[in-house]
């Protein structure tokens, strides 16, 4: 039975700590082994996706091939509202409780406790939210007639990697080697998301439909050349706004044609497309919608390349600061590198796979530091 690298690699923890290091020197391809999530199809569950964040920003694309969603996240994107959980009766009604439970008598104690320690909520109110996904970016694929038959995909990769903050989806289909690129720019504050080939001459080859959407207040429209998702969550009070998001999303690219629909964004026959997407909250910022207008500008403004290279730079500004060798495999060559990380986890008790251990502290190394600003 299939595995996800999130429900099998807990372990490894324990077995860390039994391995031993080794002096011998590094190669490529035990970088890789350290360094590099792998896996050789689409995620089929959330917890398979690869995991993209800038500390504010998140999102997790699946890797579909004709279809593929990419999970979005906003930080401050909660549920309910501020609420005032203090009661003066707490501290004078504690005595009463501890008298209570060393009498035995719990449920007045818990009685109690609930009357005089969970403050007074109006009828029909619940003010106490929860974190709320910023929605999917959902992209529909189309590709050239002689394209069509999934099954003829070849040589599909799907990457994470952790010592760049990006990662890759690649496969070949139809004689044409497909690439996308996604990260989330620590310092442009912005989802970025690239699709092009490997290809040396133009192909034309990119077409699809770029869809934003959530599965409750959200209102998605077209404007000039964007396509934006607004809406407030609930907040608990009745008759109480709750607090509003913007979420706006262009696309730019080479060659082609982009069309601007009511609710989609459409792109035929590009060479390449490189989409830029970000999110604000109203949480405290009266200004969030004009600082979604002003990122998203800036984006558009500079260099892919520029964009890419900052954001490796920001990041390995922290990630590099520690390095982890606990040594290379001494086993014939079995091109660890090449399999994908669920494979290495199921055999690692057989293979000598030591770079296995070191890939699992980067991981967390890696998820600390694209939750966190610093």
């Amino acid at each position: 039975m299939k595995k996800t690298f999130i429900t099998v690699i807990i372990p490894f923890c324990l077995l860390l700590l039994s391995l031993t290091s080794c002096d011998a020197p590094q190669t490529s391809q035990d970088t890789r082994a350290e360094q590099e999530l792998l896996f050789t199809a689409p995620a089929l569950t959330w917890e398979e996706t690869l995991p993209l964040g800038n500390g504010r920003l998140g999102m997790m694309p699946d890797g579909g091939i004709a279809c593929e969603t990419i999970t979005l996240n906003e930080i401050s994107l909660w549920s309910g509202s501020e609420f005032d959980y203090g009661n003066p009766e707490a501290a004078r009604s504690l005595p009463r409780i501890r008298q209570l439970l060393l009498a035995g008598k719990n449920k007045e104690a818990q009685e109690l406790m609930y009357k005089t320690f969970v403050p007074f909520h109006p009828a029909g109110s619940d003010p106490y939210g929860t974190l709320q996904t910023l929605g999917n970016l959902i992209l529909d694929y189309v590709f050239p007639e002689n394209d069509q038959e999934i099954e003829a995909v070849q040589n599909y990769r799907r990457t994470l990697d952790l010592s760049r903050a990006t990662a890759s989806t690649l496969f070949t289909q139809g004689g044409v080697e497909y690439i996308r690129d996604y990260f989330v720019s620590r310092t442009g504050d912005v989802m970025i998301i690239r699709i092009g080939t490997g290809q040396k001459e133009p192909q034309q080859a990119i077409s699809f439909s770029a869809i934003l959407q959530r599965p409750e207040q959200a209102y998605v429209y077209s404007i000039e050349n964007s396509l934006v998702m607004e809406g407030t969550l609930d907040s608990g009070i009745p008759e109480q706004e709750g607090m509003k998001y913007y979420t706006k999303m262009q696309i730019a690219t080479d060659g082609g044609t982009v069309t601007i629909n009511e609710d989609h964004i459409q792109v035929k026959e590009a060479n390449e497309a490189i989409i830029y997407l970000t999110a604000t909250t109203s949480y405290m910022n009266d200004n969030y919608q004009e600082d979604a207008e002003r990122l998203l500008k800036t984006a558009r403004k500079a260099n892919y390349s520029d964009l890419l290279s900052d954001h490796i730079k920001s990041y390995q500004e922290f990630y590099n600061r520690v390095r982890l060798s606990i040594g290379s495999s001494r086993a014939p060559k079995r091109q660890l590198p090449d399999k994908t990380t669920d494979q290495r986890i199921l055999s690692f008790r057989e293979d000598d796979d030591p770079a296995l251990a070191t890939l699992y502290y980067n991981f967390g190394r890696y998820l600390l530091s694209s939750s966190g600003r610093g």
